[in-house]
Order: structure tokens, then C-alpha cells, then sequence
């Protein structure tokens, strides 16, 4: 996907103040794709409590590592929207 930027002194269309006017048109439905790719590798880190030792040795993460999963579930609902 291309993302264009059209810079113009005066805009043709809409009347305004300012001296500098600009339009950007982009496709993010692609960012779902590699969202749902992250998660996955998680899930797959995460079952095997891969590379988690030096979290665990930090004060916030000693007792549990819930943040990490309420992470995930913030992800999900982004892959949902």
C-alpha cells in the first residue's frame, strides 16, 4: 500500500485561514494481519514461558505476570475492531 501526500499553498476546494493545506489517504486493514501474527507468536512463547526469567526477577512482575496477559487481551480486541 502507498500512502500519498498532497501539499498545496491553497486548497482549490475549502476555504482557509492557514497557508498550507494537505489530504492523506492510507489502508491500514493490512495492520490486522501482522497483529494476529504477533499474537500468535506470543501464544507460542507464552505456553512455553520462553524468555520470561528476567521479567520474573524485576519487582512489578515477582508475583505474577497478568500484565503480559491483559497486553494480549488488548491486542485481541484490536485484531476484533
Amino acid at each position: 500500500a502507498s500512502i500519498q501526500v498532497a501539499l498545496s499553498r491553497r486548497s482549490p476546494y475549502v476555504k482557509s485561514p492557514h497557508r498550507v493545506s494537505g489530504l492523506m489517504l492510507a489502508n491500514h486493514t493490512s495492520i490486522r494481519d501482522l497483529f494476529a501474527r504477533i499474537a500468535q507468536q506470543y501464544d507460542k512463547l507464552r505456553k512455553r514461558d520462553a524468555f520470561l526469567d528476567n521479567y520474573r526477577k524485576l519487582p512489578i512482575f515477582a508475583d505474577d505476570l497478568s500484565e503480559f496477559d491483559e497486553s494480549r487481551d488488548v491486542l485481541h480486541e484490536l485484531i476484533e475492531e
